[in-house]
């Protein structure tokens, strides 16, 4: 009973970090927090290695993505880091003030999504990763205007599918109401419902009571195959 009040104390304690950036994430938002917390969990209570565990932010944005998966490092028994990227210094810039402010601490690099497994080390245990598509909050978009494109999208989800570790979670946010998204939309939802069922949960998120909807959220988690007993 002590045991799971603590463990429940622990769990109230990570949901609290989640929404310590905002003071209500939007409810698509919650439900990849949770996804994440639920691969983090799994993964550090059943790896037995010495490898550190990591989790990714692929697009920092403003840092609420990369705050949350911090925060979730102070309830992980053992090596637990969090690396994050972004395109745009500016963003790498939000991402770094919002750290420091929440006391947090996460591995930051000015580089596009479909190289962030690079960063990686050759030897860890890729638990969750987070992409938030589209462009960067409040920055202006009438002049420079960046946002992410399935060309580069499509390789970087891929590329984090052949590190995840089995029971973790790849959560991917994509918005349709920009110039490129819907075509981003759909390169995702293709790559998405063809990877192997056998090896692969896929779900998909979205309104149902609109006319148009304008954002989607996608769950891949890599099952774990357990191994046939030999018949003796």
């Amino acid at each position: 009973m002590v045991m799971n009040m603590k463990e429940n104390q622990q769990e109230k304690n990570i949901f609290l970090s989640a929404s310590m950036a905002e003071s209500r994430p939007s409810l698509l938002d919650s439900l990849a927090h949770n996804g994440i917390v639920r691969a983090v969990q799994a993964i550090s209570q059943a790896y037995k290695g010495d490898e550190p565990i990591y989790c990714i932010d692929a697009t920092a944005g403003n840092g609420h993505d990369t705050c949350f998966l911090a925060g979730i490092g102070n309830f992980v028994q053992g090596d637990f880091s969090v690396l994050a990227c972004d395109v745009q210094k500016e963003a790498l810039q939000s991402t770094r003030e919002r750290l420091k402010f929440h006391g947090l601490q996460a591995e930051l690099v000015h580089s596009g999504h479909e190289n962030i497994t690079g960063y990686l080390p050759k030897q860890c245990v890729l638990a969750g990763v987070m992409f938030n598509l589209g462009y960067l909050p409040r920055k202006d978009r009438k002049n420079d205007f960046i946002a992410t494109k399935a060309e580069t999208s499509v390789p970087a989800i891929a590329n984090c599918c052949e590190r995840l570790y089995p029971q973790g979670v790849i959560s991917v946010h994509c918005y349709t109401g920009h110039a490129g998204g819907l075509e981003e939309y759909h390169a995702i939802h293709d790559f998405a419902a063809a990877l192997d069922p056998k090896l692969w949960r896929v779900l998909c998120v979205s309104d149902v009571n609109r006319e148009h909807t304008l954002e989607y959220l996608f769950f891949m988690e890599k099952l774990q195959i357990k191994q046939k007993r030999a018949v003796c």
